[in-house]
């Protein structure tokens, strides 16, 4: 029973191990995109529309930043 349960342990461990690196990984990818728009600002919401192939249609919410 015990070494049973240290057998899952392990095994939610490597588990959680492997999520974090997909998480990392992925918050790399995230990090590394620009989005290129007319106004300055923060993206605030991204909503997911539709995936063709390998395009994905997006729509980008923007918080724009007051001109100086």
């Amino acid at each position: 029973m015990i070494a049973q349960a240290q057998r899952q342990d392990k095994l939610h461990q490597w588990q959680a191990q492997q999520r974090q690196m997909e998480l990392n990984s992925v918050q790399a990818q995230l990090d590394a995109l620009v989005v290129k728009a007319p106004y300055s600002g923060r993206v605030r919401r991204v909503r997911w529309l539709e995936q063709v192939g390998g395009q994905v249609k997006v729509e980008i919410a923007l918080q724009v930043a007051n001109s100086p």
